[in-house]
């Protein structure tokens, strides 16, 4: 059952036309399609001393005269018709009508300014009551325009669009809902109509017999003969030469009746999304809207209660349910308690809900609920024991790949490359990614690094990780520093630069993921009594780094930063330079010799 909201405009530039055409809605002029019984209930909202169509026209050139720009072929006039769907029309009250009506004639005068609805009327002499009238489009600066209100926009029709959007938002009170966006369906011009349907094209009329001679005697009875004859055959094919003035019409009519059909179903998904959204508005909010008092005494953590003023509700929430004590009903969602409180059907609290609130908040209401449960769902989750890491897989194919990148583009002799291979905790995926497995105090993978080897490099951390547990760690010799770098390779570059002689653990924060002065690894590594020496990269965040962990352990921390960038820089120009390194040397011979029990970072830890 169709409950639309009808708005229709037309531009008219003509004031001949809106003579004609204002007498059509003043009926002082013959309208067929009209009851003229009940004509006398008809009535005129604005314009009332205007007693016939040349008065309106007389009144808008009289309005126009008053804009400060107009051009020679302005619209003069925008031609309204507000109406409503038969299907409602048919069910509705007079208590509906009046509130229709008083809505629409406010709609107009808000949305053009009252000055410029110059006429306006209500006809309840023709199948289903509308309104009609004429506004001059003369804009707030005094300039006649008319592509204010219905011109193109950015996309054709737009503004009309949302013209009528407007429109409904005000009678969507009384059920009422929007028209189809881009239906096809095409109203039929009124004069077209009336053109068609009264004077239509009638066919030749089929010659008659030879009169007689008494017919043709005089001048006079030939003429009575002719005319008798004439009538004869007109009046059987006058309904057939109607039909057929309508036939264009009636296919038209049956194309958009198409169309329309396939817009409803489009139509009825959204309504149904759109229910979805709206039964999900926060009920404390409906019921303020509905004039209904919080009761401060009755409420609780998780239960509100409200009531009106006429104590004939008292009503209790519980998150999306409700329910009337003095009723003795309750239900779930915002629809249902509009309709408990309008004693209306879903429809037209779908209706009611949508121009209270709009459909932005619902829409707003829907994402505020999903947020709140993704929240609740994180809490859950934080809570619970995290699961256990999967590290990727290794694949020794892949190695030969990521051991070159590290030996050829890196610099990286293969000797500590091979080691820190066997030691299980640097590896080749699949991809051919560089893989290093962060570990816990406890030795348990936690995470893993991960680094592209191909164009494009990239460095991260892989899925499921939890860096602020663990790092990747390479211990060369027993006792020494812990060594802090900003990734794998760094502490694999410093190593080398250092040779296996100089005792020390070197790890990877791994950029940002587990940078913190807090992080377990460190906090061991400073109850084991072992120095931590800061040996970030040479820039405004690796600076901030060293502040950082300094400011928390004070002396237990130093600093040491890499003259160029980073510490895989340095090591390449290093080996550019004709550096060779002691790990080759040793054939990867990894026992240190004795090393200082607390070495300093100027000392043991200065490049060779």
């Amino acid at each position: 059952m169709s409950r639309f909201a009808i708005f229709r405009v037309e531009k008219r530039k003509s004031l001949g036309a809106i003579a004609s055409l204002g007498g059509h809605a003043l009926r002082d002029r013959p309208t067929p399609n009209a009851d003229p019984t009940r004509t006398p209930d008809n009535q005129v909202l604005a314009g009332a001393d205007l007693a016939d169509g040349a008065a309106v026209a007389a009144a808008i050139s009289a309005r126009i005269d008053q804009a400060t720009h107009r051009r020679p072929d302005s619209v003069l006039a925008l031609e309204v018709f507000v109406g409503v769907s038969p299907d409602w029309a048919k069910s509705a009250t007079e208590e509906q009508w009046a509130a229709w009506r008083k809505a629409s004639h406010s709609w107009l005068v808000e949305e053009f300014g009252r000055d410029n609805v110059v006429f306006l009327a209500e006809h309840r002499d023709e199948t289903t009551r509308h309104l009609t009238g004429f506004v001059t489009p003369i804009r707030s600066d005094g300039r006649l325009s008319a592509a204010h209100w219905c011109g193109g926009g950015d996309k054709p029709g737009e503004k009309l669009s949302q013209m009528q959007d407007r429109h409904h938002a005000a009678v969507a009170r009384v059920g009422l809902r929007r028209g189809i966006r881009g239906s096809q369906a095409r109203h039929q011009d009124v004069q077209r109509f009336y053109g068609a349907a009264i004077t239509p094209p009638m066919p030749r009329v089929p010659p008659v017999e030879p009169p007689g001679l008494l017919d043709v005697a005089t001048k006079g009875r030939r003429e009575d003969w002719a005319k008798a004859q004439t009538a004869k055959v007109r009046k059987p094919i006058r309904d057939l030469a109607r039909r057929a003035g309508t036939a264009e019409i009636e296919r038209t009519r049956a194309e958009g009746h198409a169309t329309t059909i396939r817009s409803l179903g489009r139509e009825r998904d959204q309504l149904r999304e759109e229910a979805t959204q709206l039964r999900s508005l926060p009920l404390d909010q409906v019921l303020e809207r509905w004039q209904l008092v919080r009761d401060e005494a009755g409420s609780t953590r998780t239960e509100s209660q409200w009531r009106d003023a006429a104590s004939e509700h008292r009503i209790t929430v519980t998150g999306t349910r409700w329910y009337d004590h003095h009723a003795q009903k309750g239900g779930g969602g915002a629809i249902d308690l509009v309709c408990h409180l309008e004693r209306c059907q879903p429809k037209e609290a779908i209706a009611a809900l949508a121009a209270r609130f709009g459909r932005g908040a619902a829409v707003a209401a829907t994402v505020a609920d999903a947020i709140a449960k993704a929240r609740q769902e994180a809490q859950e989750a934080a809570q619970a024991p995290p699961p256990p890491f999967a590290p990727p897989e290794p694949s020794e194919p892949s190695w030969g790949h990521a051991r070159r990148y590290l030996t050829q583009e890196r610099r990286l002799s293969p000797a500590i490359v091979d080691d820190a291979h066997r030691r299980g905790d640097l590896y080749a995926d699949v991809r051919g990614n560089l893989v290093a497995l962060q570990r816990d105090p406890a030795g348990l993978v936690v995470g893993a690094e991960v680094r592209g080897t191909g164009p494009g490099a990239f460095q991260g951390v892989s899925k499921g990780s939890q860096p602020s547990r663990g790092m990747w760690c390479m211990e060369v010799g027993q006792g020494g520093p812990l060594v802090l770098t900003e990734s794998a390779i760094d502490a694999l570059s410093l190593a080398e630069l250092k040779g296996p002689a100089k005792a020390a653990i070197y790890a990877s924060t791994a950029g940002n993921a587990s940078a913190q002065a807090e992080h377990p690894v460190v906090a061991a590594a400073i109850e084991s009594k072992r120095l931590v020496i800061v040996a970030v990269d040479n820039d405004a965040q690796g600076k901030r780094y060293v502040d950082r962990y300094i400011e928390r352990w004070g002396k237990a921390a130093r600093s040491l930063l890499p003259v160029l960038k980073d510490w895989n820089d340095h090591l390449c120009q290093q080996v550019a330079e004709g550096w060779r390194s002691g790990w080759e040397a040793m054939h990867r011979t990894l026992k240190p010799s004795s090393a200082p029990a607390d070495p300093t970072p100027d000392e043991s830890l200065k490049p060779s």
